[in-house]
């Protein structure tokens, strides 16, 4: 039912000639309760100021009245405002389907507000010896928070396991997890876009990359959420162009204060946007520039394009996942 609507919504935007902002990922908070290694939005966004939970739901309803199908939330850490899933019950009540990707360590406080959630990313990128390295996360705490979703609520689950130097070697550990917790991961190549400032240089390229995907594939296809077409891309060396990207046309971006972005890339480079609180979040999305950036492979705003671009491996790919 879910893949029905947002194909009806594409189809309806496509036949009308319009932007139509079906895909609203926003960052609820820039707060975290960790400081992970590759990642300065904690540290380094310049603003903390966040929305109301009425000026969220004003939001959410000025998207819906404008074709919006998927609402996710992310961070910061989403967990850290209380109203989580105050703000998540509205988005399903108007038919969104909701995600967040989060680090955990705040899902047995959150659980019994998380019923609208339809799918948790969630962040693990490695054992515990590991995970010292990078986020300095319980892995205890993430397998735990995992086994309550699913038991709670029967949430979808998917890890997002951020691909560094090294990551090779977490790869059975990671696929363990998934078998054993009946999960999917998200293989997500570091961009040191995230780290701007920090120093923090493990960015993988060409082979090693490469060969982590094609580790993952050959040993446990069935638990490998990324699409055939994103796979593609990392073995073909391919590149997402301005000319055809979905950024600002078919989803958005928005960060903790109201300003509205075309992707995340965009978001963290902070380059000049409209406030939806200000100018009003139809003006603010119609009115981003969608064709500014240079070319790129960023996995998130890749993956959106191929769900949104309709191309068939990737939805019949969807179509078993969910």
């Amino acid at each position: 039912m879910e893949m029905l609507r947002t194909a009806t919504a594409i189809a309806a935007a496509k036949l009308l000639g319009r932007k139509r902002p079906l895909n609203v990922s926003y960052f609820i908070t820039n707060k975290c309760d960790l400081r992970c290694d590759y990642c300065n939005i904690p540290e380094t966004r310049g603003h903390h100021e966040q929305m109301t939970t009425d000026e969220i739901k004003a939001m959410l309803d000025e998207f819906h009245s404008q074709g919006m199908v998927k609402f996710s939330c992310s961070g910061g850490e989403p967990l850290l405002r209380a109203d989580l899933g105050e703000v998540l019950d509205h988005a399903k009540s108007l038919g969104a389907i909701t995600s967040i990707t989060t680090n955990g360590r705040l899902v047995a406080k959150r659980a019994d507000t998380l019923g609208a959630l339809h799918t948790m990313l969630i962040s693990l990128d490695g054992g515990q010896d590991f995970q010292d390295t990078t986020k300095h996360n319980d892995v205890k705490t993430v397998i735990n928070a995992i086994s309550l979703m699913k038991r709670r609520h029967g949430t979808k689950v998917w890890l997002s396991t951020v691909l560094l130097n090294h990551s090779r070697e977490q790869m059975d550990f990671v696929i363990a997890v998934c078998r054993d917790l009946d999960v999917k991961v998200l293989l997500q190549p570091f961009h040191d876009i995230l780290a701007v400032g920090k120093g923090f240089d493990r960015q993988l390229r060409d082979e090693p990359l490469k060969d982590i995907f094609r580790y993952a594939l050959d040993k446990a296809p069935e638990v490998v959420a990324n699409s055939p077409d994103y796979i593609d891309m990392i073995f073909n060396d391919g590149f997402l162009h301005p000319s055809f990207c979905l950024a600002g046309v078919r989803t958005c971006f928005i960060n903790s204060n109201g300003n509205v972005f075309p992707c995340l890339p965009i978001m963290m480079e902070d380059k000049p946007t409209l406030n939806g609180l200000k100018a009003g979040w139809r003006e603010a999305f119609e009115s981003m520039p969608t064709a500014s950036c240079a070319t790129c492979r960023y996995p998130n705003q890749a993956e959106l394009y191929f769900t949104f671009a309709m191309k068939q491996r990737t939805w019949r790919h969807l179509a078993r996942m969910v």
